[in-house]
């Protein structure tokens, strides 16, 4: 009976290469230079569209978007390219007009509401939320 048996390697490995071997015709990212796992290098520029904020390395490049005083988004696209904005939870929510402030030192940029802070560390590019305080 195990005369009858394929060769389960030899199956396995014909799989996986057929599996590199597909592509999505509709695919967004198609064309994209492939992901390389590194660490950001140092924010160089700050650019703002709206309530959206855009911080580079001058490869890779951070949005922080503020949504609502308490909601503050952040999304990385390693080669400066964002895929269209989408969720299977969230639903899109109506624009509110929302207080919001961006603030540079020689140490962080700062994205701020009346509720929350997103610290961006210029020497590595760390971000980090904190509640805002109130003085």
């Amino acid at each position: 009976m195990e005369d009858n048996i394929l060769n389960q390697e030899l199956i396995a490995n014909k799989l996986i290469d057929e599996e590199e071997e597909f592509h999505h015709l509709n695919n967004p990212a198609d064309g994209i230079k492939p992901i390389i796992k590194k660490y950001l290098g140092v924010p160089k520029s700050a650019d703002q569209s709206g309530n959206k904020f855009y911080f580079s390395d001058g490869d890779a490049k951070v949005e922080v978007v503020v949504i609502t005083n308490e909601i503050i988004r952040v999304r990385l696209a390693p080669h400066s390219v964002f895929l269209d904005e989408f969720s299977y939870a969230v639903p899109k929510l109506e624009q509110r007009a929302i207080d919001f402030t961006l603030t540079e030192d020689e140490n962080e940029f700062k994205v701020s509401t009346s509720a929350v802070n997103c610290h961006i560390r210029k020497t590595d590019f760390l971000y980090h939320f904190q509640i805002a305080t109130t003085l």
